[in-house]
């Protein structure tokens, strides 16, 4: 495996990198434990491998709930139960549900039968979870079938996104030839929501450019 992730390591580094996370927790070199585990989380998240950065982030929750760190073990478990979610793993949501049912009763109580597994997460740096679901990702794609005109279809889904957030405002970001650009503005006026698309808005008097430029550079969801 060391071999294959030296020659593709966009395939095969984080799965090195988990196997040997896993060979120094059963060693007791449980500071390298921890380093590999977040490498491993890291480069399967980078290269789009969604359900070994779930299997990652499980396999870390383990480890350190074996070592009676609960705080960071169920923060690594809820993750894994969130990846799993988005991969559409059934079986292996259910078997996380099973097994710990103290950190994530409350979320699969609240989940709605005929949503199922079918989500996507935002999520802050503590563990709070706002869940966009199924209804909504209907309703953004049916718009993309009836639009034809970009400018159209823009509005319509930052229209869509505000109101599924309960939010006052929304900004559409796009990164255009490496530079950070608003495309699109939001925000609600009694019971409706006003869109305007304008590339002229300065980012730094409009919205946390701090946050934003840490978002960019980390590829954290804040």
């Amino acid at each position: 495996m060391q071999h294959w992730a030296e020659h593709a390591p966009c395939n095969f580094q984080h799965k090195y990198d988990l196997v040997e996370a896993e060979r120094a927790r059963v060693k007791g070199e449980h500071v390298v434990a921890i380093e590999l585990y977040e490498q491993a989380i890291a480069g399967a998240r980078e290269q789009g491998y969604t359900h070994e950065e779930a299997l990652a982030k499980e396999l870390a929750g383990e480890f350190n709930l074996a070592r009676g760190r609960e705080s960071m073990g169920k923060f690594y478990i809820i993750e894994s139960y969130y990846g799993y979610i988005r991969w559409g793993a059934k079986a292996k949501v259910k078997d996380l549900e099973s097994r710990y049912p103290q950190f994530l009763s409350g979320i699969a109580t609240a989940k709605p039968q005929e949503i199922d597994v079918t989500r996507t997460r935002t999520a802050t740096g503590s563990m709070a979870a706002a869940i966009l679901d199924l209804p909504a990702v209907l309703e953004a794609s049916q718009v993309i079938s009836s639009e034809i005109v970009l400018g159209r279809l823009i509005a319509k889904l930052m229209q869509i996104a505000i109101e599924n957030a309960s939010a006052e405002k929304g900004v559409l970001i796009l990164n255009r030839d490496g530079k950070l650009v608003v495309a699109a503005s939001g925000e609600v006026e009694g019971d409706e929501t006003i869109v305007n698309q304008s590339d002229t808005v300065d980012m730094s008097q409009a919205l946390p450019i701090e946050l934003i430029n840490y978002v960019d550079r980390k590829k954290n969801t804040i």
